[in-house]
């Protein structure tokens, strides 16, 4: 369990009585905001043996505010001399499950005496820790340093800061005499916003984001009177932002042709945009604009532009790799191949192999089909000649460069420019003379179990099959003979091949029931080449004191059924 540690400055003035708020928190009287702070924080009751307080203590706030020893000061206000108790006393009479550590520091008069501050501060961290920061009496450049520290550490440490407050005690109502504690932690997740937006601007990576846009979002709408249901707006924007970007990273061809994650994304950047608190605003706009090359295209199209957008940001390999696999999906759809069958996409990678070798070899079966594309006036010998680079680009990442002649790094990235460029001018806006649907997934969902009624869970596993669909599982009569099971299988394998129209080669069908009659249409389905899919599931089975046994399923995963 990670460590809470609470990290405060004590400083050397003299302090008056006051009670500080926050929300509905009314503090004890104190004179110190630390106090009043680890009340708040309900240290006495929700931390334990293992958690500290750290406390920094120049030489003078030792001797001034630190002393368990009685002493008389001379009040600021009136100018009389007070009966005066250090704040270790008020710790040690709170009956805190930790003792207290303080901590001598210099002055910080210097550039020598602050990184003497910051190393014993850092030096006292572990991995892990839960750091809760007061910086009321951080003088002069402390509070920065405080907040560059945290923010190092969590690089290093893997700390996470929870909190961070100032106690305003020159704000305090002179009735009452009560002072607030403000909320600082928003500049610290504002912070953390803007290194995970340059993060993905500069690497196309959105992991940090998607995180931040669970974890780090509610303190951010309180301290802006943010609405709750904006914090789901932001969820649903990060989440979406990382679908996008792992189609790019992980190459999801038909993701990035078909652009439904792209305009989900889209969609939610414009809700984001209208709704979003005003510090993140201009963060959002950033990721906004890293996506406005994709406006006007789609289908392969897209493709083409994704190459773009990778090397854009670094991703070299996978530039290369959806650069090419986008230009056979452009000419599979220009002649209306099926471009997600592995023999359709492969009759165009022939015609550019045979363009470059110099002709069709004598009884080759796909010959119209090649001599077709030859003959479109999209392609040329610039194209051609770019595929062929591409080909040996790809080969060289998917060796790491072990063959006898391996490309360099610069040659390598000079190469997968040029070819971009060369292909986007030959291929780009040529839309309107592209086949206009891209053929689309379908998942059937052949089960008792419709899917309104799934899981989460099985919701999410279930995006990657496409749209699903249900067909009712038949009510099968355990008298059936062998010939009504198979008859009744005939009948259900009519009925998904009407279902399936026009997504040939890309139904799935999840197929759970009664184990004859799934057995025989698995058989028939499997014989036309058609996916089928088995939900996965956990048991746990829970038994009450009066003996009545409870069993659950979670769903855990897909399976496909082997064709053997």
């Amino acid at each position: 369990m990670a460590r809470k540690v609470f990290i405060s400055i004590l400083g050397a003035s003299f302090y008056g009585y006051c009670k500080y708020t926050k929300g509905e928190f009314v503090s004890s009287e104190t004179r110190f905001v630390q106090q009043a702070t680890l009340e708040l924080l309900n240290v006495k009751k929700d931390w334990g043996d293992k958690d500290m307080a750290l406390f920094l203590l120049t030489e003078r706030a030792r001797k001034d505010n630190w002393t368990e020893e009685l002493s008389v000061r001379k009040d600021n206000r009136t100018g009389n001399d007070v009966p005066y108790l250090g704040l270790q006393k008020e710790l040690k009479d709170m009956g805190l499950p930790f003792k207290p550590k303080d901590l001598n520091i210099p002055d910080g008069k210097d550039e020598p005496e602050m990184w003497e501050i910051f190393n014993i501060l850092f030096n006292e961290l572990q991995k892990d820790d839960e750091l809760y920061f007061d910086l009321t009496h951080s003088f002069r450049y402390l509070p920065m340093l405080v907040l560059v520290l945290g923010n190092y550490a969590k690089f290093l440490k893997k700390v996470t800061v929870k909190y961070i407050s100032y106690g305003n005690y020159e704000a305090r109502d002179t009735v009452s005499n009560e002072a607030p504690i403000v909320d600082l932690l928003p500049l610290s997740s504002l912070q953390d916003w803007t290194f995970a937006a340059a993060n993905f601007i500069e690497n196309g990576n959105a992991e940090r984001i998607e995180k931040l846009s669970n974890d780090k979002v509610s303190s951010i709408l309180r301290a802006t009177s943010g609405k709750d249901e904006k914090a789901g707006l932001i969820k649903g924007f990060g989440k979406a932002l990382l679908q996008v970007t792992n189609d790019m990273n992980i190459c999801r061809g038909i993701n990035i042709c078909k652009g439904d994650n792209m305009q989900k994304l889209k969609s939610y950047l414009k809700d984001v945009d209208a709704n979003i608190i005003k510090p993140l605003s201009p963060i959002v706009t950033k990721i906004e604009e890293s996506f406005s090359c994709f406006d006007g295209y789609s289908n392969a199209e897209c493709a083409i532009v994704a190459a773009r957008w990778c090397f854009e940001h670094g991703m070299y390999e996978q530039a290369v790799t959806i650069l090419q696999e986008g230009i056979v999906t452009f000419f599979c759809l220009r002649h209306k191949l099926n471009e997600i069958d592995a023999e359709e996409r492969k009759k165009v990678n022939d015609a550019f192999y045979y363009y470059t070798k110099g002709g069709i070899p004598t009884g080759y079966e796909s010959r119209e089909v090649v001599e077709n594309i030859w003959n479109d006036e999209t392609f040329a010998e610039e194209l051609a000649n770019a595929f062929f680079h591409l080909t040996d680009i790809r080969n060289d990442f998917n060796h790491s460069g072990m063959r006898k002649q391996p490309l360099t790094s610069q040659k390598i990235v000079d190469g997968i420019k040029k070819r971009i460029n060369s292909t986007e001018s030959l291929l780009l806006n040529r839309e309107s003379e592209l086949q206009n649907t891209f053929t689309p997934l379908l998942l059937i969902n052949l089960s008792n179990h419709p899917f309104s009624a799934w899981s989460e869970q099985q919701y999410q596993a279930a995006e990657v099959y496409g749209k699903c669909v249900d067909l009712p599982f038949p009510d099968i009569n355990p008298l059936c003979n062998d010939q009504e099971i198979e008859q009744l299988s005939d009948e259900y394998l009519e009925k998904v091949l009407v279902m399936s129209n026009g997504h040939e080669g890309t139904l799935t069908v999840h197929l759970m029931g009664e184990l004859t009659f799934c057995f025989s249409l698995l058989r028939k389905l499997q014989s036309r080449n058609i996916r089928c899919i088995a939900s996965c599931t956990e048991r746990n089975v829970t038994m009450t004191e009066d003996g009545v046994k409870h069993t659950f399923f979670h769903f855990v995963r897909f399976r496909d059924y082997t064709n053997t």
